[in-house]
């Protein structure tokens, strides 16, 4: 009881020296501030992360990885700079971090049972990219620039990483029968990437399902060699007839 009464002693005492000198008393209050949830600062870090990378891929498309920075970067995502330094101490940091992530909607995994069938799904997940606005304006990069030293470093690093998801579905083929050992499976991702990138950017076709299949097929009658460099043995029909050719 008397330790109440002296803190309100003390209370009175100080509000009346303040009156008499003319200062304003506040109390202070004691409470702890009030902090987010996990949950919720889990959530806007992610879309933090997202509008930076986006942001990043577009600066590519617009001025080139050479011309980069990470200051203008943070403005086109509305974040302070030092949020992206923090994330990303270096410019090589952030833009891989935006390839690698869009380069997971390339590096599908299917497992469908079947390499047609896994070709033509890897197909359509290429197409998706190359068509999203994030896919437009890495592949325009490259078309505009070529490949800086330090961006090609980025690029191999990153597709050594990912190389594991062609390799398990071309092994996964020779298991099957479907393939014989020896397959080149990274050579049959690029021929494929490089072909649907071809068509829609430099020679702007349509890619189509008969275009897919057309394109399909000729990766698999090329890749049924029995070991790499193989040459595909003609039909005997053919054969024959190069031989009738040669008589005459």
């Amino acid at each position: 009881m008397l330790t109440v009464f002296s803190s309100v002693r003390r209370v009175r005492n100080k509000k009346l020296r303040c009156a008499s000198s003319g200062a304003i008393y506040t109390p202070v209050n004691r409470e702890k501030p009030t902090r987010r949830p996990a949950r919720e600062s889990v959530e806007r870090g992610s879309r933090v992360v997202e509008r930076v990378l986006t942001a990043t891929l577009r600066e590519l498309a617009r001025i080139g990885y050479g011309a980069l920075s990470i200051e203008e970067v943070a403005a086109a995502a509305g974040v302070n700079k030092t949020t992206v330094y923090r994330r990303w101490p270096t410019r090589a940091a952030l833009v891989r971090a935006a390839l690698d992530s869009v380069s997971e909607q390339v590096t599908c995994n299917p497992n469908t049972g079947s390499l047609r069938a896994d070709l033509l799904s890897t197909a359509r997940s290429i197409i998706a990219f190359a068509s999203s606005p994030e896919g437009h304006s890495v592949i325009s990069m490259v078309f505009a620039e070529g490949m800086e030293p330090e961006l090609a470093r980025i690029a191999s690093s990153l597709r050594r990483e990912h190389d594991a998801v062609p390799k398990a579905m071309i092994e996964a083929a020779v298991k099957r029968g479907e393939l014989a050992k020896g397959a080149d499976a990274l050579l049959l991702m690029e021929t494929l990437f490089g072909s649907i990138v071809h068509r829609m950017f430099l020679t702007q076709q349509p890619v189509d399902g008969a275009f897919l299949a057309r394109l399909i097929d000729l990766l698999l009658l090329g890749a049924a060699g029995k070991s790499r460099g193989e040459r595909v043995r003609r039909p005997a029909r053919h054969s024959a007839m190069s031989a009738t050719a040669r008589k005459r």
